[in-house]
């Protein structure tokens, strides 16, 4: 199936004259061939049974094509999807920690076209257990910096990396006491 707009596309490229290409889209019309709500509804369809696309970019595709906002109406369930996809990327970014994994599927749902209202209710049940990730990159900063910083200055710098990293301070300050940094800084 096509649009209007994608026949009226097609044939001006094949240099067909105005008056031809209103007579076809009107011939096609009355046939049968072109029936916009039959579009519309095939459309959505298959953007939600073959595609990851959220309402908001079925909504902008279906614009694209010369379809008027107000005649699209998406009335579908996006709830297991969305949930899917968070599941999905919990999986594959099991790397990161609690506030960048947020992050990164805030943004790829944003990209995909669903609202953030439609998500929100998920991202807040996702934990990840960010102290084995704190560690890990505390010592991967701490080897990379010791040279270079020396005393207070390196502490406040790990404590300035982590907290940029979306660590919270309640668990770089944890981590920073175990490593026994403040007593490193005291004696030397």
């Amino acid at each position: 199936m096509r649009s209007i707009l994608e026949i009226k596309n097609y044939l001006k490229r094949k240099d067909f004259s105005d008056i031809n290409i209103e007579n076809t889209i009107e011939k096609l019309k009355k046939e049968g061939y072109l029936n916009e709500e039959i579009f519309i509804k095939a459309y959505i369809q298959d953007q939600y049974n073959l595609t990851n696309n959220g309402p908001l970019k079925i909504k902008n595709g279906l614009i694209k094509l010369g379809i008027s906002e107000d005649k699209i109406n998406i009335d579908l369930d996006f709830n297991e999807k969305i949930n899917k996809l968070i599941e999905k990327k919990v999986k594959q970014n099991h790397k990161l920690n609690t506030y960048e994994l947020k992050m990164n599927i805030t943004n790829y749902l944003i990209r995909l076209g669903y609202s953030k209202d439609s998500f929100e209710e998920y991202l807040d049940n996702i934990e990840v257990d960010d102290s084995a990730l704190i560690k890990k990159e505390y010592d991967k900063l701490y080897s990379k910096y010791k040279t270079k910083y020396k005393d207070k200055k390196l502490m406040y710098y790990l404590r300035d990396r982590l907290y940029k990293k979306g660590y919270s301070i309640d668990l770089i300050n944890e981590i920073i006491n175990e490593e026994d940094l403040w007593s490193y800084i005291i004696i030397h």
